[in-house]
């Protein structure tokens, strides 16, 4: 390790963010067994466990069983890269996502997303706990399935595919994404706007879900432009089915996220060593002096505010994130710079139109005195907009089922006035 990334990661700033992202952050050996070297305290608050005593451990055995070979693909991935380097002496990066399942101390599986660095003879594992987003999205996934058609209408690019994979119906958005008229659409396939090699790929997930009968959910996939760009959508779609049992074809929606897409690989291919932790964390981590000024912030912020860093630095807090000249009312950062203690809140910035997660910690000296303070937000507006979509949809069954009671009361007392009518003639 550089002497440089030494200094950054045992500065006390920097240990003191490691040590405040709810992220969980391990350092391992590079075999097949990933024995844990280091891991922040994360491991400690999510899952239960106690550092010391998994220091020297194998990681692998924490992971679930099904989730092991994704792990032992990247191993093999990397020893491979490690090869080349020492016979080339190219200096090669290597930095994979993954997802995994971990068992915390109560034996119950975590979700995890994970950023992989290879950092000489060590692993760098940056895992975020995603199982509370996994639950939302399993309830929105059951709730869709009575909304499906209904969402899809709202969509960006709306066709419709028949029984011979063919497109029957493109809705005109498809000019402004592909540069393709509807009309010019209609009686090609859609892989047919793919290179082959994606074709191939795409085509087999295809058939999978045609055989099965399925719904195609959040198939990502590569398409050419009329002018030959390159173009990643993201679709969705639902079986049709005729009268007599037969699928006739798919009716769906394309949504354009190659700005997504682009964002995701710039920020993996700018992970570094161990001065990738701060710019690896999803969160977006500031570090501020007493009078609130900015004085250094992650890349994560710099994208979730739009600006670069240069133009973070030296600026109030409170001016960029809220357009004030002075803290707001309940400013967790002025409450923590008081009680000297962390400070946790969620609240919703109208200037982004986001609900934001926000957390606080003051770094203090051997005097007591508060020298910095530690700024993490997290963007929550999804989790916040699935939770508020999810009991939106509960109660709109509940209208529709007392709906369908009230109808259903009304018949019975109708047949039983027609039945005394009857019975009076």
């Amino acid at each position: 390790m550089a002497k440089q990334e030494k200094d950054i990661l045992n500065s006390e700033e920097y240990e003191k963010i490691i040590e405040s992202t709810s992220d969980l952050i391990a350092v391992t050996k590079f075999n097949l067994k990933v024995n844990f070297l280091y891991l922040n305290s994360s491991y400690t608050k999510l899952l239960g466990y106690n550092c010391n005593k998994l220091l020297g451990k194998s990681g692998s055995d924490l992971i679930h069983m099904d989730d092991k070979k994704r792990l032992s693909s990247l191993l093999k991935k990397y020893i491979r890269v490690k090869a080349k380097k020492i016979l080339t002496g190219e200096d090669l990066e290597a930095s994979e996502k993954i997802e995994y399942r971990i068992k915390d101390k109560s034996g119950d599986w975590r979700n995890m997303e994970c950023v992989v660095n290879l950092l000489g003879n060590k692993l760098l594992f940056v895992s975020r706990d995603v199982t509370d987003r996994k639950q939302v999205e399993k309830a929105l996934k059951e709730s869709e399935k009575k909304f499906r058609d209904v969402v899809l209408s709202s969509a960006d690019w709306i066709w419709e595919i028949d029984a011979t994979g063919k497109y029957a119906y493109a809705s005109g958005r498809v000019e402004q994404i592909l540069g393709y008229t509807p009309e010019e659409l209609i009686g090609k396939t859609p892989f047919e706007l793919m290179s082959k090699e994606e074709a191939r790929r795409v085509g087999g997930i295809f058939q999978k879900i045609i055989s099965d009968r399925k719904a195609i959910v959040d198939l990502e996939n590569w398409n050419l432009t009329k002018k030959g760009a390159l173009i990643c959508l993201l679709t969705n779609a639902v079986p049709l089915i005729d009268s007599n049992g037969e699928l006739v074809g798919y009716r769906g929606v394309d949504k354009d996220i190659t700005e997504r897409k682009q964002t995701e690989e710039k920020i993996l291919d700018s992970a570094k060593e161990w001065s990738k932790t701060f710019d690896s964390m999803a969160d977006g981590v500031s570090l501020h002096s007493p009078d609130l000024t900015i004085i250094n912030a992650n890349q994560s912020l710099c994208d979730m505010l739009d600006k670069t860093k240069e133009e973070l630095i030296g600026k109030k807090c409170f001016s960029i994130f809220h357009d004030k000249n002075q803290p707001i009312a309940k400013c967790p950062m002025s409450v923590a710079l008081k009680s000297k203690k962390e400070e946790r809140v969620e609240i919703f910035e109208p200037k982004f139109d986001k609900w934001l997660s926000v957390y606080t910690s003051p770094i203090i000296n051997k005097d007591g005195q508060v020298v910095k303070i530690i700024h993490v937000v997290r963007d929550i507006t999804e989790r916040k907009q699935a939770e508020e979509e999810v009991n939106k949809r509960n109660l709109e069954l509940k209208k529709a089922n007392r709906l369908m009671v009230g109808r259903e009361l009304k018949m019975i007392e109708l047949k039983k006035k027609v039945k005394e009518l009857k019975a009076n003639n």
